[in-house]
């Protein structure tokens, strides 16, 4: 990957980061190609188009409020017009009073430079258990 590729590759996940953790649908909906497909943690079919995936995030926003999230290993390549990532994010964050922490939520995305700009049409998240309450905060 070029440097230039790398370092708006490594911006753009930054800015997803920070829009979830501002819960900003806008600053979302600005990194969102029109055509972009989700699968999410925990659903079982993917979110189809920007429209469907801001409506899943503002949900989530909506739930969510002091979130904190660390990016970690963090693997990425491009050719041409495309880029792909891997990384795990750590992060916590409240549903109402209760705190709960999560590690290693495992990402991977592929992006999309349209008119000089990269742009997610692929996003995937899991998470590596399913006792949600394990993760509560005391």
């Amino acid at each position: 990957m070029t440097e230039l590729a790398t370092g708006k590759v490594q911006g753009l996940l930054d800015s997803l980061k920070n829009a979830v953790i501002e819960g900003d649908s806008r600053a979302l909906e600005q990194l969102l190609a029109e055509d972009v497909c989700a699968f999410f943690s925990g659903g079982d079919t993917p979110v189809r188009g920007r429209d469907a995936v801001l409506v899943t995030w503002t949900r989530h926003f909506g739930r969510w409020s002091d979130v904190r999230i660390d990016r970690r290993d963090t693997v990425a390549g491009t050719r041409g017009n495309v880029a792909w990532c891997q990384f795990l994010w750590d992060g916590e964050g409240r549903i109402g009073a209760q705190r709960y922490r999560l590690e290693g939520e495992r990402w991977t995305v592929v992006l999309r430079r349209e008119n000089g700009s990269w742009r997610f049409v692929q996003m995937h998240s899991s998470m590596p258990y399913r006792d949600w309450e394990s993760h509560r905060v005391a």
